[in-house]
């Protein structure tokens, strides 16, 4: 497979997942910045959409992003709306060392992807400071349900995220990361359970968009005829649509003793 042609799949459904989601997110999570001049280190920044719209959102926060892959990270740095905003770094996220600390780190839809999170516990906690917040998006696997007129891409996208998920798959996500976290000095503040309803045709449009992309990213190759005929379908049908349900769950550095357990932990469904 040319790679070439799977980054192009990405760079475009994160575009899609940015223009779908920022809107409830920054009304979630991101409150905390507005008119103040915070510092954001987003780990698995990509091709800088999403870093894009917080700085449009939000011109007095301090933006860092970091990714892996140098294709992605390019166009991030040649977008316009990011050339004074953002400083960007190649490479994971322990390529950032020294004792640069930071207000707020943004792990969006990354963190299954970390292969040890005992490491990224003790690399969390000398990148952060006393209540510096750490803020993790992610699909919310535990409610998806699929869609009876999409059959097809259910099954692909529910095994992709089974084998993302791995042998750890039981615990659910934000549980297992309270776990991991705690001993490095972190309580959990908070679960915001959400979703998002593609009901409408501009939201359906955009759905299908990242579903089409979705499918040949996995699959590896151009999405067949009958995969394709499945997707124009389901998003010609007034009667349907789809909840894309995901979870945020905002983390803080302890004060004072980081080896005891935190207060105050709560969950809410948005």
């Amino acid at each position: 497979m040319d790679t070439d042609w799977k980054i192009e799949r990405l760079d475009r459904m994160l575009n899609v997942t940015a223009e779908l989601f920022f809107g409830k997110e920054a009304e979630l999570f991101f409150r905390r910045f507005e008119g103040g001049r915070d510092s954001l280190l987003d780990i698995g920044c990509g091709n800088g959409a999403y870093l894009g719209r917080l700085a449009a959102a939000y011109p007095g926060l301090g933006l860092t992003g970091i990714d892996p892959e140098e294709r992605l990270l390019r166009k991030a740095k040649d977008a316009p709306s990011l050339a004074q905003a953002a400083r960007f770094l190649h490479g994971g996220y322990d390529v950032l060392t020294g004792d640069e600390t930071y207000d707020t780190i943004l792990a969006r839809l990354v963190v299954l992807h970390l292969p040890d999170r005992d490491h990224w516990g003790h690399w969390l906690a000398e990148r952060t400071r006393e209540r510096s917040e750490l803020v993790v998006i992610d699909f919310d696997d535990d409610r998806y349900c699929g869609d009876d007129r999409l059959p097809l891409f259910t099954a692909l996208y529910k095994r992709a995220r089974r084998t993302l998920r791995g042998p750890r798959s039981f615990v659910p996500l934000p549980d297992a990361l309270r776990l991991a976290l705690e001993p490095y000095g972190f309580e959990r503040l908070r679960v915001e359970r959400y979703e998002v309803r593609a009901d409408k045709p501009d939201t359906k449009r955009l759905l299908r968009d990242y579903m089409r992309l979705a499918t040949e990213y996995m699959t590896g190759e151009p999405i067949s005829a009958e995969r394709e005929r499945e997707l124009l379908d389901w998003e010609d049908d007034p009667a349907s649509d789809q909840r894309i349900p995901m979870f945020g769950a905002v983390f803080a550095r302890r004060k004072g003793d980081e080896s005891g357990k935190g207060e105050g932990e709560g969950e809410r469904t948005a």
